[in-house]
């Protein structure tokens, strides 16, 4: 019985995924000083750390190399600015905090990929392209204070959502990513 145990464990994406989530929690609180994209993970701390000092005006993100100028810069929406701003606000100033919310949303992105994959394509290929897919540039990428992967997550979750909806294995309020609307059948 135990064998048959150990291979259906070994046989869930969720237990690679959860080992991924362990390894890569490893200097997770270093600071961003890596040889690649250190510059990155700084400017969303700047942001962050800014919307606390300004009140969390999310629409005018502010970035301290302007100089004189208001520092006022175009970026993407800082929803992950946001949420390091909150932890900040919450917690008190740290600079991994972007690293673990990127983290705990990656992996969660990688069980709704797994999830899209199996219910369209088959258990098999879920199975290995979702492992093909934690030892790719994710597994790096997903441990970064950056919005690339967290984005991407967070639209695999939400088609997730979706086809959950659509098939009618999850709550008919969450169909179209949350919209209640009779022209979709919800």
């Amino acid at each position: 019985m135990q064998a048959g145990a150990s291979g259906r464990f070994l046989g869930d994406v969720r237990f690679y995924i959860a080992v991924s989530f362990v390894i890569r929690l490893y200097g997770i609180t270093d600071p961003p000083l890596e040889t690649s994209h250190h510059w990155r993970q700084t400017s969303v701390a700047m942001v962050a750390r800014n919307l606390v000092e300004d009140h969390f005006d999310v629409f005018h993100p502010r970035m301290d190399t302007a100089g004189e100028l208001s520092g006022i810069t175009g970026m993407e929406f800082p929803f992950l600015n946001m949420l390091i701003a909150c932890c900040i606000a919450l917690f008190g100033p740290a600079h991994w905090y972007g690293r673990v919310i990127v983290l705990i949303t990656s992996s969660i992105g990688l069980w709704a990929y797994h999830r899209l994959v199996d219910r369209y394509v088959g258990r098999g290929p879920a199975f290995y392209s979702t492992l093909a897919l934690i030892v790719s540039l994710w597994f790096m990428y997903s441990r970064k204070m950056m919005p690339d992967v967290m984005a991407l997550s967070l639209v695999i979750i939400g088609l997730a959502i979706m086809s959950d909806a659509l098939h009618g294995r999850r709550g008919k309020a969450f169909c179209m990513a949350g919209l209640r609307s009779r022209a979709w059948g919800c």
